[in-house]
């Protein structure tokens, strides 16, 4: 990606602001360490429908799932993001997508996310460490 711009960081501040506001501040805490399924029956048993479990883990996928629109478009400058915030952690969310996928007949369903998760791997693969462990 270029090299970022005044308004690159001013999103990035904006998105920080808005993570870490309210109720997606606490979906996002509550998938980070609390969310804990290995799949989409375990997911739908666990967090039905109109359930606080089940709220929490689609406010937190339309978050990611915004995020990966924007970077698919070229609004997000993804090297400052994934710096600022390490990832989207996909992976707790991929055996969900693809059972949910499966059963609605619906494959874009969160496939930003899923490519923002890409793309993420992508940057974490070649970026070199800012400090040396000898400084």
């Amino acid at each position: 990606m270029s090299k970022p711009t005044r308004a690159d960081a001013e999103m990035l501040l904006n998105l920080y602001a808005l993570l870490s506001s309210g109720k997606l501040f606490d979906a996002a805490m509550w998938y980070r360490n609390e969310f804990d399924v290995k799949s989409y029956e375990e997911f739908k048993e666990k967090y039905p429908v109109g359930s606080e479990g089940r709220r929490k883990f689609t406010r937190y996928a339309m978050f990611c799932e915004l995020l990966g629109v924007l970077a698919d478009n070229g609004l997000l400058n993804t090297d400052m993001f994934f710096d600022a915030f390490g990832g989207p952690m996909w992976g707790k969310a991929e055996p969900i997508a693809k059972g949910f996928r499966k059963e609605r007949g619906a494959p874009f369903v969160w496939e930003n996310w899923e490519l923002l998760s890409r793309k993420s791997k992508e940057y974490w693969d070649k970026r070199k460490p800012k400090i040396s462990e000898e400084d």
